[in-house]
């Protein structure tokens, strides 16, 4: 699993195709009778909510995403409904098919407190996932349209911005 992705989406940072826990699977009827599954997806530290794209739902209904699963989110967004972030999941990739035992003692994402999640991205950030990122000739971007990728030497250039 992949892990500190949960973390990473509450920096707002929904690149890669992070690796999690699907679990609590629940239907939501919505309207104009379409039903929708919320669940929680865990990197095994935190869990957060999420929702499945109605063109998922087959997955549900056919047995394929069941509690526990090991998924790969392979096309998703952050949204925030109610004053809360959630994970709209559009595509994903079953890993491991349930049921499974949940991994690790995950914790709410709403239990963390700023200032954890603050000491948590300072420890991410170290030189060598920069220096991995210099040596890539592309940054992948799957989440912003397009072609999902530009070329690393902007993506630098950008990035010093803020730095």
């Amino acid at each position: 699993m992949t892990r500190g992705a949960v973390r990473r989406w509450v920096s707002g940072d929904i690149s890669g195709y992070p690796i999690v826990q699907a679990f609590d699977i629940k239907k939501i009827s919505g309207n104009n009778n379409s039903d929708r599954y919320r669940l929680c997806i865990s990197d095994g530290e935190i869990y957060q909510q999420a929702m499945l794209a109605t063109q998922l739902n087959y997955l549900i209904v056919q047995n394929q995403l069941v509690d526990g699963a090991i998924i790969q989110l392979t096309e998703f967004i952050a949204n925030v409904v109610a004053g809360r972030q959630i994970i709209i999941i559009l595509n994903l990739t079953i890993k491991e098919r349930g049921p499974l035992q949940r991994i690790g003692n995950p914790v709410s994402v709403e239990t963390i407190t700023p200032q954890q999640h603050q000491t948590h991205q300072m420890q991410q950030n170290t030189g060598i996932r920069q220096n991995q990122m210099q040596n890539a000739p592309y940054q992948q971007r799957p989440h912003s349209g397009g072609t999902g990728q530009f070329p690393n030497s902007l993506y630098r250039k950008i990035m010093q911005r803020f730095h």
